[in-house]
């Protein structure tokens, strides 16, 4: 796969999966980094026009399929990330839901996993819960918005409390109003005045992503993205040595104790877990305990037929999934997810963790 990094020329506008018409709902909310539906979408639209392709419905799908077969792209979870002065990129993760904040609070730290089986969610399965660590202090604050690269590394996989990245750091919310506009009569309309969320990165902060399936795509060039068609200025990166890995090698098994941090959301029919993780997992895990930040609504609208795809809830991205088994268990793929591991949803980290008895 070939990595790309994306940043803006001004402003984005990513919608989120709400559906909004002027005058029905007045704010639209702006969504950064985007979800990978929106990111494929950017791709094949610019894939099209450097090829030239006619829009026309059967050519568009000959060309990069449609909504339901992308032909052949494959897409990474497209991450926030920052261009160093030496070049190299430093990549960006949400905040994990398992998180508290240490006594200083200016750090988090992990819940620990506790045996107790007499709480609400034991009725689900559930056998353990996340509690903070014991004597510490509570505290109230912002957890933050992202973990850099290495502090999610000493976080997830080593357990140790670090220091967040506040959002505002990467990038800025801007609201502009607006009004729609009547075509046919070429006005404004009567009581359709709206708010746009646009977002502002910060400087050399953009989106990281890896792609194959278009060998022929240009290394760089400038595209529409987003509502508005803001332009996106992206190029390929040389490829590097991250700290972090995405996913797991399904040769290897799993340790028989193992969190799954989810990079990005996924989608499960069943809400919030899949009625079968037998479908992902090579043997049996049990599933004893979960941190999830609510749920995201992605839908998002279908230009080949020209009308709104459904809104459906989506497990958000920075949740944590505590398993344990007997040992053995491998991963039958690197996606977690029932919808759309082609292009990026579902995109894990996974762990080890240790028990405490309660």
């Amino acid at each position: 796969m070939t990595a790309y990094f994306m940043e803006a020329q001004d402003v984005l506008f990513f919608r989120d999966g709400r559906p909004f018409n002027a005058g029905d709902d007045h704010h639209a909310v702006s969504r950064f980094p985007p979800p990978p539906s929106v990111i494929q979408g950017v791709i094949r639209s610019h894939y099209l026009v450097h090829k030239g392709i006619p829009l026309e419905k059967d050519k568009i799908r000959q060309a990069v399929g449609d909504a339901e077969n992308f032909n052949g792209l494959r897409l990474s979870a497209p991450l926030l990330a920052r261009r160093e002065p030496d070049g190299r990129l430093t990549r960006f993760f949400p905040t994990p839901a398992d998180a508290c904040l240490s006594d200083d609070g200016q750090h988090i730290r992990a819940r620990q996993v506790v045996s107790f089986r007499q709480h609400s969610h034991a009725a689900r399965g559930l056998t353990h819960l996340l509690v903070s660590p014991p004597n510490s202090k509570p505290q109230k604050g912002d957890l933050g918005g992202y973990l850099d690269e290495s502090s999610f590394q000493a976080y997830f996989l080593n357990g140790q409390a670090v220091a967040t990245v506040k959002a505002g750091q990467l990038f800025q919310r801007e609201v502009r109003v607006g009004i729609a506009l009547d075509a046919a009569r070429r006005s404004t309309e009567s009581g359709k005045l709206y708010e746009a969320e646009f977002i502002r990165p910060q400087e050399s902060v953009g989106i990281w992503v890896e792609m194959d399936g278009y060998p022929d795509f240009p290394e760089q060039g400038v595209m529409r993205a987003g509502g508005e068609g803001r332009a996106l200025r992206y190029g390929s990166v040389a490829r590097q040595e991250f700290a972090v890995q995405l996913g797991w090698k399904t040769d290897q098994p799993l340790p028989p104790n193992f969190k799954v941090y989810f990079a990005s959301p996924a989608y499960f029919e069943e809400g919030w877990k899949p009625k079968d993780w037998g479908v992902f997992f090579d043997g049996q895990v049990e599933l004893v305990t979960a941190a999830i930040g609510g749920y995201e609504v992605i839908g998002g609208y279908d230009l080949l037929e020209g009308k709104q795809k459904p809104a459906a809830r989506w497990l958000p991205a920075g949740s944590v999934f505590y398993f344990r088994s007997q040992g053995g268990v491998r991963l039958k793929s690197v996606a977690l997810t029932e919808r759309g591991a082609e292009i990026g949803y579902g995109q894990v980290v996974i762990g080890a963790w240790q028990p405490v008895d309660a």
